[in-house]
């Protein structure tokens, strides 16, 4: 087996070439030119060729010319295509629908700072404290690395400690705007569901 794939690669790039000059041609017509150079068809053709074979030839071609079968090729191309896009679409569509339904849930989840209630809450219960918490606190860690109850919790009495020393009210809301924009920002990359959530969270404010 040869080290590199330079043989393929020149190929393709030979194709490209002819493809880029030639747009109408067909990829049966650029296979059929580059064996005819490659093979020496064309020395074998002068040696041995009659005139009834040059006619075979001619209405050989024709026939395939005729058969559409680069057509069918670019449908295949085509149809391919469409069928990717259609099942991204649906892909895209069944995750809008999960992060919306997920987002209805959380709405109804309150936000609890009682660190004697936090300590009695279930991994589940932590979870979604976390992800309550997470537009308005930075630092909160990523869920990877929160892999047992015990660095959820941690976590979430940090996270309860430092929101609580922000000192917002009504008539203050953020003792801090710009850094709190930031935890925002921060937490929307984390996670598709808190870009719902967010707008949800600044009501939290008013």
């Amino acid at each position: 087996m040869p080290p590199t794939n330079d043989v393929n690669e020149g190929a393709l790039g030979s194709y490209r070439l002819f493809i880029r000059k030639r747009p109408n041609s067909s990829l049966h017509q650029y296979n059929a030119q580059a064996m005819f150079k490659r093979n020496g068809t064309e020395e074998f053709m002068a040696r041995h060729f009659q005139e009834s074979d040059q006619g075979y030839l001619r209405k050989t071609a024709q026939a395939v010319d005729a058969s559409g079968l680069e057509k069918k090729h670019r449908k295949a191309l085509m149809d391919h295509a469409q069928a990717e896009v259609a099942a991204k679409r649906k892909k895209d569509q069944l995750r809008s629908a999960n992060i919306a339904k997920e987002a209805e849930r959380m709405a109804s989840v309150q936000r609890i700072d009682n660190p004697d209630v936090i300590k009695k809450m279930t991994v589940s219960q932590l979870k979604d404290q976390l992800e309550l918490y997470r537009p308005v606190v930075c630092g909160i860690p990523l869920k990877s690395h929160m892999t047992n109850k015990a660095s959820r919790l941690e976590a979430l009495l940090a996270a309860v400690e430092q929101f609580k020393s922000q000192d917002i009210t009504h008539e203050n809301p953020l003792k801090d705007p710009i850094r709190t924009t930031r935890c925002h920002i921060q937490a929307q990359n984390q996670h598709p569901l808190l870009q719902m959530l967010f707008s949800q969270d600044l009501r939290f404010y008013q």
